[in-house]
């Protein structure tokens, strides 16, 4: 995916919107969206939520679905650890 443009994308969210992998580099949710127990805010779905992800600069994302949430991400220098979830 090139900036400006935009893709189908299968957001995983079963741990909430935490982060996101475009192009084979690791973006993070700003801010990471939870219901703070695991799951992803309401109206989300779980463990996934389909939409479009749109690179919107090269180091930021936006993803879009079609019940009107989105996720804004930010790409690390290098992959994070991540918590594991139940």
């Amino acid at each position: 995916m090139s900036v400006g443009g935009s893709a189908p994308y299968r957001l995983y969210t079963h741990c909430g919107v935490i982060s996101a992998t475009i192009n084979g580099s690791i973006f993070s949710a700003e801010p990471a969206l939870t219901d703070g127990s695991g799951n992803p805010p309401p109206g989300w779905g779980n463990p996934y939520d389909s939409g479009e992800m749109s690179l919107t600069s090269p180091t930021t994302a936006e993803f879009r679905d079609p019940a009107g949430n989105s996720a804004h991400f930010t790409e690390l220098p290098q992959a994070p650890d991540l918590a594991i979830c139940s």
